[in-house]
């Protein structure tokens, strides 16, 4: 019987010093995947927009590469070069309305798009054999934005019960100017290997603010989720 849980406590203790990659090795791993993000602030970021209206979260491409140190059988350390988009999506929203005149406006498909280029610097504790806990820092280094609202005016019937559609107009905006350049967001999450097959999943907490001066209080955060291959060096 002693035999019996001295074999036990070794395969436990040697499956959570485990790791994928041998002690003093380094790994390049390529990722791709999607992200699902959103903002935290719910106003439009536009001078000429000042309503509010709820985010939603949008999805995007995500993805790089990673650089990954075996310190010890439990720990690694890593440094990577990602994409990743940012930014949200806004509910479709009636601004106003005049009965008296049987008019009204409404806010829809509205969105803004930040593309990032993310330097990820994460430490790996290994639980068990290819599962680790993932945690870390990531500034980000804005590339490019796009932000994007209509506006529909429409007019009611005499009976207010339908309406015709009168002018929607398109508005974008391509510069960065609102914008901030550096973003900084704690990554945290879990990733499982297997067959140097590695399926990472991470929730990003946006520190810093997305735009400048008092525009709007917004910090992106969201789930990332990628697939990645392990290539010994």
């Amino acid at each position: 019987m002693k035999k019996v849980l001295l074999v036990v406590c070794l395969a436990l203790s040697s499956m959570c010093a485990m790791a994928q990659n041998g002690v003093g090795k380094w790994s390049l791993i390529p990722h791709i995947g999607v992200s699902v993000v959103s903002m935290t602030s719910d106003y439009f970021p536009s001078d000429d927009v000042t309503w509010k209206t709820d985010t939603k979260f949008r999805s995007n491409v995500a993805g790089g590469l990673d650089l990954e140190y075996q310190y010890s059988p439990s720990v690694a350390f890593s440094g990577g070069l990602w994409y990743r988009e940012g930014g949200t999506r806004y509910k479709d929203l009636t601004i106003s309305m005049d009965e008296t005149e049987g008019t009204g406006r409404a806010f829809h498909d509205a969105y803004v798009r930040l593309n990032y280029l993310a330097v990820p610097l994460m430490a790996h504790v290994y639980l068990a054999k290819g599962l680790s806990l993932n945690g870390g820092i990531e500034p980000a280094f804005l590339i490019k934005q796009r932000s994007q609202y209509q506006m529909q005016s429409y007019t009611y019937d005499s009976q207010k019960k339908s309406w015709q559609d009168d002018v929607n107009r398109k508005y974008t905006d391509d510069s960065n100017e609102n914008y901030q350049t550096f973003m900084l967001s704690i990554p945290v999450g879990v990733s499982y290997e297997y067959e140097h097959v590695i399926l990472d999943a991470r929730y990003e907490f946006g520190l810093t603010k997305v735009f400048k001066d008092n525009l709007s209080d917004a910090r992106t955060h969201g789930l990332v989720f990628t697939m990645g291959y392990r290539l010994g060096l």
